[in-house]
């Protein structure tokens, strides 16, 4: 026999019972206490630690067996035979391996399945959903951080026209855009490809090229960033849960107000850039042009970020583009 406690299930108050077992049934005896339930209607909770173990009995009735070699043994009694999830937990090496498989699968998920899933959502958002996304975002910077450029009109026009003369590669579509220049201020030398079409130049990163060439080579790689969404995949993936809530429930408002803040703070991720860079070397192959001036701004801007007498804001392209020496010596080889 085997001590317990037991509750009827209609109060709070415990009877000190004993347990056996009788004729393939469990019998509960104790002071007012004499029941027998056949073995098949009894359920045993699992072993955790040195939690009681509980035996449950028809009409909320139970009761509770204190963990040792007499609960052992009244379950071996009984023919129970304990769960493979109970004695695994007992197992620390199988435990330690379950963790390590647990973790394993978690980030290959965030780093795989993560982006995927992004890649999906953003691509399959409704366009009309895009362009407010876009407007929203750059009416919002331009309130924030932007203000009007103060580049010659002749230099915009330019520039543009070299861009709108673009054609694409050969057997692809152009992403529609819309070129915008603006000065930043702190922001400095930068370029932003805004969700809707929109590409932001400023008026530093103008200055600090040293051709027209070197800044196709920028606007091209936005081109790339904007074909693929990266922006608001970016969004997707940093904020996954929030984000894929809003999308489901069509609350694009969500989205609108965390946007400017992503643009500017964000760190495109090395697939991101790489996904940017073969389209920026497409679409300057495909036009006679060569990739080497914008390896060579990039190169420039990685030497003199953070040196001495640099200008205010040189790095801010480099922390949400990061130019790497693989970067660099891919869009070298290209003419």
């Amino acid at each position: 026999m085997v001590r317990a406690r037991y509750y009827d299930g209609w109060t709070s108050q415990a009877h000190a019972v004993e347990l056996s077992r009788q004729a393939g049934e469990l019998a509960v005896v104790g002071e007012g206490v004499r029941i027998c339930v056949p073995l098949s209607e009894v359920r045993i909770s699992e072993a955790l630690e040195r939690a009681p173990r509980v035996f449950e009995l028809p009409g909320g009735a139970r009761c509770e067996v204190e963990p040792g070699e007499a609960a052992l043994l009244l379950l071996e009694l009984l023919g129970h035979r304990e769960r493979g999830v109970s004695r695994w937990q007992r197992h620390w090496g199988l435990a330690l391996a379950c963790a390590a498989a647990t973790l394993a699968l978690a980030f290959a998920g965030y780093r795989y399945g993560l982006p995927k899933l992004a890649e999906g959502v953003a691509k399959g958002l409704p366009e009309e959903w895009v362009h407010l996304l876009g407007s929203h975002t750059l009416a919002a910077l331009d309130e924030a951080a932007f203000e009007a450029s103060e580049l010659d009109a002749e230099v915009r026009e330019r520039l543009a026209a070299r861009l709108a003369a673009l054609r694409p590669p050969e057997g692809e579509d152009g992403p529609a855009y819309v070129l915008h220049f603006r000065s930043a201020g702190p922001i400095g030398a930068n370029a932003f490809a805004l969700p809707g079409g929109e590409i932001v130049l400023t008026d530093a990163l103008v200055r600090l090229a040293r051709s027209d060439e070197e800044v196709l080579g920028v606007l091209a790689h936005e081109l790339g960033h904007l074909r693929e969404r990266h922006a608001l995949r970016g969004l997707l993936q940093a904020s996954a849960i929030a984000m894929f809530v809003a999308v489901w429930l069509g609350d694009v408002g969500s989205l609108a107000t965390a946007l400017p803040a992503f643009v500017l703070e964000a760190q495109y991720s090395r697939d991101f850039e790489r996904e940017a860079d073969r389209y920026a070397a497409a679409l300057l192959r495909a036009n006679a042009l060569a990739t080497t001036p914008l390896a060579e701004l990039l190169a420039r801007l990685e030497a003199e970020s953070g040196g001495p007498g640099s200008p205010g804001g040189l790095a801010a392209y480099l922390s949400s583009h990061p130019a790497t020496s693989e970067r660099i010596r891919e869009l070298g080889r290209g003419e």
